[in-house]
C-alpha cells in the first residue's frame, strides 16, 4: 500500500508538469525552457524521496512520460536492503495484484475518452471466449454492481 501511495503521488505530480491550467490554450503549451522542466523534475524527485523515506519504503522506481517521451527515469532507495543494492531504472519489481488497479484505471480513462463503456462485456475486446461462471448472477462488465 505504501508503494501505491508513492506511485500515485508521483502520478499526481507528473500530471502537473505542464501547469495546472486546463484551458485549450494552456494544455497546448509546451515547456520549451529546459531549466523550467529540470526545476519541476527536481521538485518531483525531492517529493518522491521524502515520501519514500517518511513511509519507510526501501526502494522504488519512477518514470514520467510527457508527450510520448520519457522525461524522468530514476530509481530511489534500495532494492536489497541487506546487500545495500540500489534501485535502478532496470530493477524488476514483483507487483502482483497491482495490475488489476492499473487495468481498472486504464478502463476508466478509456471510458472517459469514449473508447469504451463500463457496461461493455469483456467479450467485445478479447480475442478469446470469456465464459461466465455459474456463480455469477449478472453479466461481467467493468461497472461495479452494488
Amino acid at each position: 500500500m505504501k508503494l501505491i501511495e508513492i506511485a500515485l503521488s508521483g502520478l499526481l505530480l507528473a500530471n502537473n508538469i505542464g501547469g495546472q491550467e486546463q484551458s485549450a490554450v494552456s494544455s497546448a503549451r509546451r515547456i520549451s525552457d529546459s531549466s523550467e522542466l529540470s526545476t519541476k523534475l527536481a521538485a518531483i524527485e525531492q517529493t518522491v524521496e521524502e515520501k519514500r523515506r517518511s513511509l519507510n519504503v526501501p526502494g522504488l522506481a519512477l518514470v514520467i512520460v510527457k508527450d510520448d517521451r520519457v522525461i524522468l527515469l530514476k530509481g530511489f532507495g534500495l532494492r536489497d536492503v541487506a546487500a545495500k543494492s540500489p534501485v535502478t531504472p532496470e530493477t524488476l519489481f514483483a507487483i502482483g495484484s497491482c495490475t488489476k488497479t492499473f487495468t481498472g484505471l486504464a478502463a476508466v480513462i478509456s471510458a472517459d475518452e469514449g473508447k469504451l463503456s463500463l457496461d461493455d462485456s469483456p467479450k467485445r475486446f478479447l480475442p478469446f471466449q470469456c465464459e461466465r461462471s455459474g456463480t455469477m448472477a449478472a453479466p461481467a462488465t467493468g461497472r461495479r454492481s452494488n
